[in-house]
């Protein structure tokens, strides 16, 4: 990357979390103590498979039970897009974000 980019993202201000959102990832169970699941089962989750598997999704390494998502969201792993539309940036961004 080139060092005028380093720099300027390196002045950007950064999010800092509140006590409040502190406490509440605190409260979550560590990853280490929860089931792996690979990506062949999460695909099963996708909402075809109701009732024996519920609908759900993976964001940051969490897997959710959730019947209210997207079709094309069901079954996967959402990371790259949650991380995308926190930042208010397109997910195809992410290529160019990728080329500095």
């Amino acid at each position: 990357m080139k060092p005028e980019y380093i720099q300027k993202l390196k002045s950007l201000p950064t999010y800092v979390p509140i006590d409040e959102t502190l406490a509440k990832r605190n409260a979550l169970p560590s990853p280490d103590d929860l089931p792996q699941v690979t990506v062949a089962e999460l695909a099963k989750h996708n909402g075809k498979n109701t009732p024996e598997y519920s609908v759900r999704v993976a964001v940051l390494g969490y897997v959710f039970d959730s019947g209210s998502w997207f079709g094309s969201h069901k079954g996967r792993d959402l990371t790259t897009r949650m991380l995308h539309q926190g930042r208010n940036a397109a997910v195809q961004s992410f290529v160019h974000i990728l080329s500095y």
